[in-house]
């Protein structure tokens, strides 16, 4: 039996099904950029990941997406999507993680 997502209590489950993924998936969530690779913001069914170099953030969205999967979660690859914040132009059209592609937005 599932929870309709307007439902109240969907979200509040939802984001402690999350907040279990992102402390099992073995990522840093203390500090910011400054003094780390990655940092991950997340809400609901919205997280963002933002991380330097770009191995890092491939790295960090691997961890994430295995320990999901264990939870019983997936995550849908046709909606995420990258976006290069830099002063060098890049050519860039998909991010490439092992199995995985994710378009550029601007």
């Amino acid at each position: 039996m599932g929870l309709r997502l307007e439902d109240a209590l969907s979200c509040i489950l939802f984001n402690l099904a999350l907040e279990n993924v992102i402390r099992n998936s073995e990522i840093e969530t203390k500090g910011t950029t400054h003094n780390k690779s990655t940092q991950i913001l997340a809400y609901t069914d919205d997280i963002v990941t933002v991380g330097r170099p770009i191995e890092a953030l491939k790295e960090t969205m691997k961890k994430s997406m295995k320990t999901a999967e264990v939870m019983g979660l997936t995550i849908n690859t046709q909606k995420t999507k990258y976006m290069a914040v830099t002063k060098k132009p890049t050519k860039t059209k998909m991010l490439k993680t092992d199995d995985q592609e994710y378009g550029r937005v601007k």
